[in-house]
Protein backbone atom coordinates (compact mmCIF):
# COMPACT_ATOMS: atom_id res chain seq x y z
CA UNK A 1 0.00 0.00 0.00
CA UNK A 2 1.02 3.91 -0.16
CA UNK A 3 0.83 6.06 2.07
CA UNK A 4 -2.52 8.01 2.15
CA UNK A 5 -4.40 6.11 -0.76
CA UNK A 6 -7.39 4.33 -0.13
CA UNK A 7 -7.82 1.07 -1.23
CA UNK A 8 -7.92 -0.13 -4.75
CA UNK A 9 -9.96 -3.16 -5.59
CA UNK A 10 -9.48 -5.48 -8.74
CA UNK A 11 -12.02 -7.27 -9.70
CA UNK A 12 -12.82 -9.71 -12.72
CA UNK A 13 -11.42 -12.94 -14.87
CA UNK A 14 -9.50 -14.05 -17.31
CA UNK A 15 -9.17 -11.12 -19.71
CA UNK A 16 -11.73 -8.88 -18.49
CA UNK A 17 -10.85 -6.87 -15.48
CA UNK A 18 -11.85 -3.54 -13.46
CA UNK A 19 -10.72 -1.29 -10.79
CA UNK A 20 -12.58 0.19 -8.26
CA UNK A 21 -11.25 3.13 -7.39
CA UNK A 22 -7.40 4.76 -8.58
CA UNK A 23 -5.94 5.39 -5.29
CA UNK A 24 -3.63 8.26 -5.51
CA UNK A 25 -0.88 9.09 -8.39
CA UNK A 26 1.81 7.57 -6.36
CA UNK A 27 0.27 4.66 -6.39
CA UNK A 28 -0.35 3.89 -9.64
CA UNK A 29 2.87 1.81 -9.94
CA UNK A 30 1.57 -0.26 -7.21
CA UNK A 31 -1.71 -0.46 -8.46
CA UNK A 32 -0.42 -1.82 -12.16
CA UNK A 33 2.50 -4.90 -10.69
CA UNK A 34 -0.09 -6.04 -8.17
CA UNK A 35 -2.59 -7.02 -11.20
CA UNK A 36 0.30 -7.66 -13.61
CA UNK A 37 0.85 -10.27 -10.79
CA UNK A 38 -2.55 -11.43 -11.13
CA UNK A 39 -2.87 -12.07 -14.75
CA UNK A 40 -4.64 -8.33 -15.54
CA UNK A 41 -2.35 -6.98 -17.39
CA UNK A 42 -3.06 -3.66 -18.55
CA UNK A 43 -5.02 -3.90 -21.63
CA UNK A 44 -7.12 -6.01 -19.44
CA UNK A 45 -8.15 -3.64 -17.64
CA UNK A 46 -11.74 -2.24 -19.56
CA UNK A 47 -13.60 0.04 -16.54
CA UNK A 48 -12.45 2.55 -13.37
CA UNK A 49 -15.39 2.69 -11.47
CA UNK A 50 -14.88 5.68 -8.66
CA UNK A 51 -16.87 5.69 -5.59
CA UNK A 52 -16.30 9.47 -5.00
CA UNK A 53 -13.83 12.79 -6.31
CA UNK A 54 -11.34 12.65 -3.16
CA UNK A 55 -7.66 12.71 -4.17
CA UNK A 56 -6.56 9.56 -2.42
CA UNK A 57 -9.48 7.46 -4.74
CA UNK A 58 -9.48 9.31 -7.79
CA UNK A 59 -6.21 10.93 -7.61
CA UNK A 60 -4.24 7.83 -9.76
CA UNK A 61 -7.40 7.92 -12.22
CA UNK A 62 -5.42 9.70 -15.26
CA UNK A 63 -2.34 7.90 -15.17
CA UNK A 64 -4.38 4.09 -14.32
CA UNK A 65 -6.38 5.41 -17.72
CA UNK A 66 -3.24 6.12 -19.91
CA UNK A 67 -2.14 3.04 -18.86
CA UNK A 68 -4.83 0.73 -19.25
CA UNK A 69 -7.28 2.49 -22.19
CA UNK A 70 -9.73 1.87 -19.44
CA UNK A 71 -13.36 3.85 -19.67
CA UNK A 72 -13.61 6.03 -16.50
CA UNK A 73 -16.76 5.31 -14.71
CA UNK A 74 -18.31 7.60 -12.01
CA UNK A 75 -21.52 9.25 -10.66
CA UNK A 76 -22.65 12.41 -12.55
CA UNK A 77 -21.02 15.24 -10.37
CA UNK A 78 -17.65 13.59 -9.91
CA UNK A 79 -17.75 13.85 -13.73
CA UNK A 80 -18.66 17.76 -13.52
CA UNK A 81 -15.52 18.15 -10.84
CA UNK A 82 -13.19 16.24 -13.05
CA UNK A 83 -14.02 17.44 -16.16
CA UNK A 84 -13.18 21.00 -14.64
CA UNK A 85 -16.83 22.24 -13.69
CA UNK A 86 -16.34 24.96 -11.17
CA UNK A 87 -19.25 25.06 -9.40
CA UNK A 88 -19.04 20.97 -9.23
CA UNK A 89 -15.37 21.34 -7.42
CA UNK A 90 -16.77 24.23 -5.46
CA UNK A 91 -19.14 21.96 -4.32
CA UNK A 92 -16.97 19.05 -3.41
CA UNK A 93 -13.56 21.38 -2.53
CA UNK A 94 -12.10 19.36 -5.33
CA UNK A 95 -8.56 20.97 -5.25
CA UNK A 96 -6.88 18.09 -7.30
CA UNK A 97 -4.54 19.26 -10.37
CA UNK A 98 -6.41 16.17 -12.63
CA UNK A 99 -8.79 17.20 -15.23
CA UNK A 100 -10.20 13.43 -16.70
CA UNK A 101 -13.53 13.60 -19.18
CA UNK A 102 -15.36 10.50 -17.46
CA UNK A 103 -16.37 7.59 -20.68
CA UNK A 104 -19.87 6.57 -18.33
CA UNK A 105 -22.26 8.34 -15.88
CA UNK A 106 -23.34 5.99 -13.02
CA UNK A 107 -27.13 7.28 -11.50
CA UNK A 108 -29.05 5.01 -8.88
CA UNK A 109 -30.07 2.38 -9.89
CA UNK A 110 -28.09 1.50 -12.76
CA UNK A 111 -26.19 -1.84 -13.39
CA UNK A 112 -22.35 -2.09 -14.26
CA UNK A 113 -20.41 -4.74 -15.60
CA UNK A 114 -17.19 -5.76 -13.89
CA UNK A 115 -15.58 -8.26 -15.21
CA UNK A 116 -17.77 -11.32 -15.74
CA UNK A 117 -19.84 -10.28 -12.91
CA UNK A 118 -23.07 -7.42 -12.79
CA UNK A 119 -23.02 -4.78 -9.87
CA UNK A 120 -25.80 -2.41 -9.11
CA UNK A 121 -25.32 1.24 -8.69
CA UNK A 122 -26.41 2.91 -5.43
CA UNK A 123 -25.64 6.26 -4.91
CA UNK A 124 -24.93 6.70 -1.59
CA UNK A 125 -24.12 10.77 -0.35
CA UNK A 126 -23.41 11.66 2.75
CA UNK A 127 -19.21 11.89 3.44
CA UNK A 128 -19.38 13.81 0.42
CA UNK A 129 -21.60 14.34 -2.05
CA UNK A 130 -21.01 12.42 -4.87
CA UNK A 131 -20.34 9.11 -3.44
CA UNK A 132 -21.55 5.81 -4.75
CA UNK A 133 -21.53 2.39 -3.50
CA UNK A 134 -21.65 -0.55 -5.56
CA UNK A 135 -23.59 -3.75 -4.64
CA UNK A 136 -23.94 -7.00 -6.12
CA UNK A 137 -22.92 -11.28 -5.94
CA UNK A 138 -19.13 -11.44 -7.07
CA UNK A 139 -18.21 -15.44 -6.35
CA UNK A 140 -21.14 -16.60 -4.95
CA UNK A 141 -21.57 -13.98 -2.25
CA UNK A 142 -22.96 -10.58 -2.04
CA UNK A 143 -20.32 -7.83 -1.51
CA UNK A 144 -20.14 -3.71 -0.99
CA UNK A 145 -17.88 -1.60 -1.94
CA UNK A 146 -19.09 1.05 -0.08
CA UNK A 147 -15.47 3.87 -0.46
CA UNK A 148 -15.96 6.01 2.59
CA UNK A 149 -19.38 6.41 2.83
CA UNK A 150 -19.05 2.95 5.48
CA UNK A 151 -15.99 1.85 6.51
CA UNK A 152 -17.09 -0.18 9.41
CA UNK A 153 -15.30 -1.97 12.63
CA UNK A 154 -11.78 -1.39 12.13
CA UNK A 155 -9.64 -3.02 15.28
CA UNK A 156 -10.79 -1.20 18.20
CA UNK A 157 -12.58 1.40 16.52
CA UNK A 158 -16.32 0.16 16.17
CA UNK A 159 -18.86 1.71 13.06
CA UNK A 160 -16.00 3.68 11.83
CA UNK A 161 -17.22 6.24 8.43
CA UNK A 162 -15.28 8.95 6.50
CA UNK A 163 -14.47 12.06 7.49
CA UNK A 164 -17.57 14.52 7.87
CA UNK A 165 -16.37 18.18 6.62
CA UNK A 166 -18.50 21.28 5.58
CA UNK A 167 -15.93 22.04 2.90
CA UNK A 168 -17.19 18.58 1.53
CA UNK A 169 -20.76 19.52 1.99
CA UNK A 170 -20.98 16.56 4.46
CA UNK A 171 -24.30 15.76 5.44
CA UNK A 172 -24.81 13.02 8.18
CA UNK A 173 -28.34 12.95 8.17
CA UNK A 174 -28.09 11.80 4.27
CA UNK A 175 -24.70 9.40 4.98
CA UNK A 176 -26.99 7.32 7.89
CA UNK A 177 -29.91 6.94 5.08
CA UNK A 178 -27.15 5.67 2.47
CA UNK A 179 -25.87 3.30 5.42
CA UNK A 180 -29.24 2.19 6.22
CA UNK A 181 -29.58 1.54 2.26
CA UNK A 182 -26.40 -0.39 1.80
CA UNK A 183 -27.59 -2.32 5.26
CA UNK A 184 -30.63 -3.43 3.63
CA UNK A 185 -28.66 -5.50 0.69
CA UNK A 186 -27.57 -7.47 3.60
CA UNK A 187 -23.80 -7.85 2.05
CA UNK A 188 -21.60 -10.92 2.99
CA UNK A 189 -18.16 -8.95 2.50
CA UNK A 190 -18.16 -5.41 2.86
CA UNK A 191 -14.64 -3.75 0.95
CA UNK A 192 -14.64 -0.42 2.46
CA UNK A 193 -12.38 2.29 1.15
CA UNK A 194 -9.61 2.47 3.47
CA UNK A 195 -9.18 -0.41 5.91
CA UNK A 196 -9.70 -4.35 5.97
CA UNK A 197 -12.24 -6.37 4.25
CA UNK A 198 -15.16 -7.00 6.70
CA UNK A 199 -16.47 -10.34 6.06
CA UNK A 200 -19.65 -12.58 6.97
CA UNK A 201 -23.34 -11.28 6.85
CA UNK A 202 -23.20 -11.18 10.79
CA UNK A 203 -19.69 -9.06 10.92
CA UNK A 204 -21.12 -6.91 7.81
CA UNK A 205 -24.45 -6.43 9.70
CA UNK A 206 -22.72 -5.12 12.89
CA UNK A 207 -20.53 -3.08 11.53
CA UNK A 208 -23.02 -1.34 9.66
CA UNK A 209 -25.26 -1.02 12.89
CA UNK A 210 -22.61 0.42 14.28
CA UNK A 211 -21.97 3.40 11.64
CA UNK A 212 -25.54 4.10 11.97
CA UNK A 213 -25.27 4.45 16.36
CA UNK A 214 -22.22 6.16 15.48
CA UNK A 215 -24.20 9.25 13.23
CA UNK A 216 -27.00 8.74 15.52
CA UNK A 217 -25.05 9.59 18.28
CA UNK A 218 -23.34 12.75 16.46
CA UNK A 219 -26.89 14.16 15.27
CA UNK A 220 -28.10 13.97 18.60
CA UNK A 221 -25.88 16.37 19.73
CA UNK A 222 -27.50 19.85 20.60
CA UNK A 223 -26.87 22.77 18.12
CA UNK A 224 -24.53 20.62 15.83
CA UNK A 225 -25.19 22.80 13.19
CA UNK A 226 -23.27 25.60 15.04
CA UNK A 227 -20.39 23.26 16.59
CA UNK A 228 -19.49 22.15 13.48
CA UNK A 229 -20.15 23.52 9.70
CA UNK A 230 -22.07 20.60 8.31
CA UNK A 231 -24.68 20.31 5.65
CA UNK A 232 -28.23 19.51 7.84
CA UNK A 233 -30.64 19.39 5.59
CA UNK A 234 -32.90 16.61 4.77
Amino acid sequence: SVEGSGNVYLVGAGGDWALIDAGTPDGVPAVLENARALGAWPERIARIVLTHSHGDHAGGAGALQEATGARVCCSELTAAALRGDESARKRLCFHADLRLQADEILRDGDEIRLGPWRLGVMLTPGHIPDALTLLGEVAGRRVAFTGDTAIGDQGGARGVVGWLDGHWHSNPKHLLASIRRIASFRAHLLLPGHGLPIEGEEAVAASLHHCVERLERLLAIPDLGSMMPLDLSD
